[in-house]
């Protein structure tokens, strides 16, 4: 796996059973390719105010880290509606370009509802 620095999985709270398989698969790709792992799951605290509002604080540094956001914006094991789990994307999006991350890729995993 080429990339530009380590890699970080930065997880919204829709997102973080996503992360976790993610982190399962990444252990199993440097295992064959026989590299050490370079990669971290970052800790995010996500406070959500009355008026709809959320801030994303990273827990760990992420400076310099080829960073994956990860959210789902249709969770429905979280009381949160689609725009209030965007709203949480944009938080973490915003955050991390804060905080230095070194390149940014995001993911959005929409689900749809069978009928």
């Amino acid at each position: 796996m080429n990339t530009k620095g380590d890699i970080g999985i930065f997880a919204c709270e829709g997102g973080n059973s996503f992360a976790e398989k993610i982190l399962y698969h990444f252990s199993e790709i440097f295992k064959t390719e026989g590299k050490d792992s370079n990669y971290k799951f970052i800790k995010i605290k996500e406070t959500h105010f009355a008026n709809k509002e959320i801030k994303t604080e990273a827990l760990k540094s992420i400076r310099g880290l080829d960073l994956y956001i990860i959210q789902d914006t249709s969770n429905k094991k979280l009381p949160y509606s689609v725009d209030e789990n965007l709203i949480a994307l944009k938080s973490a999006i915003d955050a991390s370009r804060r905080s230095g991350g070194f390149y940014c890729y995001f993911a959005l995993f929409p689900i749809r509802s069978t009928r």
